[in-house]
């Protein structure tokens, strides 16, 4: 989900425009690995009826419209505009805010729950990201995350990661969120009982080659790395990727992606605010969205 933290000016214009542009290949194929994710991440946070729930770096809002369902009021935030026009096809009476999930535009404490899904590892800052979703909690609340696992076990990307690495001798780069780091970030965001689950399952796709297609078309980081090569290696890699596929391909023609996810969640202390929590005023919080303040009010207020 799209998501940037503390990077401004060149370097947030480019991140965001990967997300703009390849928006509808995310939630045309890429949203297929993700939605599977969307209920355990709402059970991990303990959303049920009546809750109030932050979807941040919600994408095409599949966690937000899950939640709903359950009989939840939520809000759902995303940096991409392309994004969130997703979403609103999806569900035009939504609750939708462009906002940066490093820097939320809430009152702290406004919801009962916060979920971001796949989200940790946009933010240039992921300590400094996760502190900021764990303001936004009330007291009791739950923030619930998850992050793909290793790309040994996530093939959905891991086998594009290989195929790049054995065509230009350069392996993958280290998960920016590696999953035995996601306790120790809820732990410093003043957060309590953190707990970890992985989802595993086996994930069809028609064909080796729509399996390509899709992820050069989703915002995607060994997909940008494909696409920066030249056409050359872009065809080797393409082979080798095809190659690859091809152990995972069944007699007709499937692709049978292994996948598998991390969700991590911890849980805001109820009788008083995490470690270093500082409350957030309208008049504090950063550059405040008059839309998102109301709607984080209204939730504390019951109203």
């Amino acid at each position: 989900m799209s998501a940037n933290a503390g990077h401004r000016g060149q370097a947030e214009t480019s991140a965001g425009s990967v997300w703009e542009l390849q928006a509808g290949g995310y939630h045309r194929f890429f949203s297929q690995f993700t939605m599977p994710v969307a209920r355990p991440l709402l059970d991990a946070a303990r959303v049920t009826a009546g809750s109030t729930v932050l979807d941040a770096g919600a994408g095409p809002g599949h966690a937000a419209r899950a939640a709903r369902a359950r009989g939840a009021r939520v809000v759902a935030a995303d940096l991409s505009a392309a994004m969130l026009a997703c979403a609103r096809h999806a569900d035009p009476l939504l609750p939708l805010v462009r906002a940066d999930a490093g820097t939320l535009p809430v009152a702290g404490g406004a919801f009962t729950a916060v979920v971001a899904g796949f989200c940790l590892p946009h933010l240039a800052d992921p300590a400094a990201g996760t502190a900021e979703l764990a303001r936004a909690l009330a007291p009791g609340g739950w923030l619930a995350v998850s992050i793909w696992d290793a790309p040994a076990r996530a093939r959905h990307t891991g086998l594009l990661a290989d195929a790049i690495a054995d065509v230009t001798g350069t392996p993958p780069p280290t998960p920016a969120v590696p999953a035995g780091r996601l306790r120790e970030l809820l732990q410093a965001a003043g957060l309590d009982h953190a707990e970890c689950s992985t989802l595993r399952w086996v994930h069809p796709v028609p064909s080796a080659q729509a399996l390509w297609d899709g992820l050069l078309a989703s915002p995607v980081a060994a997909a940008a790395a494909v696409l920066r090569a030249t056409p050359a290696i872009q065809r080797r890699i393409r082979e080798r990727f095809l190659t690859l596929a091809a152990a995972l391909t069944d007699a007709g023609g499937t692709v049978r992606l292994p996948v598998s996810a991390v969700i991590s969640a911890a849980q805001r202390p109820p009788a008083h605010g995490p470690r270093g929590y500082r409350p957030t005023t309208a008049a504090s919080a950063p550059q405040a969205s008059g839309l998102m303040l109301w709607l984080s009010r209204k939730m504390l207020s019951g109203s």
